[in-house]
């Protein structure tokens, strides 16, 4: 027994791929990136950024990366703890080349 018979005449898309993607607003934390603490694949890499020296910044290997969401700091309303303190990773689909 279908329950929605519209399911039949759409049928499910694959869902694209996810990966992290690091905002203009990234500070690196002082040199002490939170976000790394909770990326299980390892892809965040802080990185010198050239424009602000002595600042540094995150940069994410999205071939490791595997769209988890552990470093984003988002969640309900913002409440949750884990992450990024500067909200500044969202997650995007990935191009596929």
């Amino acid at each position: 027994m279908i329950k929605n018979p519209a399911a039949r005449d759409n049928p499910k898309r694959p869902r694209s791929r996810m990966v992290a993607r690091v905002t203009e607003s990234c500070t690196g934390c002082g040199g002490s990136p939170v976000c790394r603490i909770f990326c299980r694949r390892d892809a965040l890499q802080l990185m010198d950024d050239p424009e602000n020296y002595p600042f540094t910044k995150m940069r994410v290997d999205s071939s490791r990366c595997s769209g988890c969401g552990n470093c984003q700091a988002g969640g309900p309303d913002n409440i949750q703890v884990t992450g990024c303190p500067w909200n500044a990773i969202r997650l995007v689909a990935a191009v596929e080349s």
